[in-house]
């Protein structure tokens, strides 16, 4: 750990820290922060959150993760919340789908599809099962 760099300090990282701050002899920050290669900044912030570090590693939480990222309102709640769950909720999933009509689509390639190809010279008709739609796109 360089004093210069700038990086994250993972949960593992920082009770390390604390753990050697521990047995370093009476000293100010500053100097325990230079015996550490840490900045007295850094340190300062270990130092601030030093019972909710402790109490993350005692609840079993990933060594690893550098931050703790949570959203604005991790429960969800109020009445927005409600709604959204209710329409949720009240939406209909499809059931098993079966398979392709098979014989509908022969009828349909046999019997409609001569009559639209009909309308169009050849140079007009283009396979398009591979061509991306960009229809907001400027030319």
């Amino acid at each position: 750990m360089s004093v210069n760099t700038r990086r994250g300090l993972s949960l593992s990282d920082k009770i390390d820290i604390l753990e050697k701050y521990d047995y370093l002899p009476k000293m100010r920050q500053g100097e325990a922060a230079s015996k550490l290669n840490l900045s007295q900044s850094v340190l300062g912030r270990i130092f601030k959150n030093r019972e909710d570090i402790e109490c993350e590693a005692l609840k079993n939480e990933s060594q690893s993760r550098k931050r703790n990222r949570c959203g604005k309102d991790d429960t969800m709640g109020g009445s927005i919340g409600r709604k959204k769950k209710k329409i949720f909720l009240s939406k209909k999933t499809h059931e098993k789908q079966g398979d392709a009509d098979l014989a509908g689509a022969h009828f349909w390639l046999e019997n409609e599809w001569p009559s639209l190809i009909s309308k169009y010279s050849p140079s007009d008709v283009f396979n398009a099962d591979e061509t991306g739609l960009y229809f907001k796109a400027l030319p």
